[in-house]
């Protein structure tokens, strides 16, 4: 089963209430995308609110943090290759030497999700603010002020006193 954390600390979700709603079970459903060049948002619609949960760059792999509920949107003009389910466990049957591929790329989302918990968790909004700004600075000019906003968990007007 996928991993939820992010999904829950996001929504504020009680994890019992979703732990039957694993990846989906066709095997021809989207796993994740690479992402050759572009630049996409993915966000989650908890009611009247939208839930901005990470910014994803180009050569990035996209796997959504729940497959049922989450949202893709393109920030500009991407090009990516989608792998499905099937596609990926076909390859890692006929090609064992592939698992240490696939488990790099599920490393690397998994620390990617470990760095925003963190940063939710643990940092200021002015600390929140300048990491962004550090790590992802084609944020700011390519998302909106309110998707920006909700990514670092504060208010349009506390962004527009952090951008000061």
């Amino acid at each position: 089963m996928r991993n939820l954390t992010l999904y829950h600390a996001m929504t504020a979700a009680a994890p019992h209430f979703y732990e039957d709603l694993g990846a989906s079970s066709d095997p021809d459903s989207t796993s994740c995308i690479f992402l050759e060049k572009g630049h996409m948002i993915e966000y989650v619609q908890a009611g009247a609110r939208k839930v901005v949960s990470l910014f994803f760059g180009p050569e990035e792999y996209v796997i959504p943090c729940h497959p049922l509920y989450s949202s893709l949107k393109r920030l500009d003009p991407v090009t990516t290759i989608t792998f499905t389910h099937r596609n990926i466990f076909r390859t890692l049957r006929q090609h064992p030497e592939s698992s240490a591929q696939y488990q790099g790329v599920r490393m690397q989302y998994e620390e990617k999700v470990n760095e925003r918990l963190k940063m939710r968790q643990t940092m200021t909004p002015r600390e929140r603010y300048e990491y962004l700004l550090e790590k992802q600075p084609w944020v700011f000019s390519l998302a909106s002020r309110d998707d920006i906003a909700s990514y670092l968990g504060v208010t349009a007007e506390e962004l527009r006193e952090l951008s000061k």
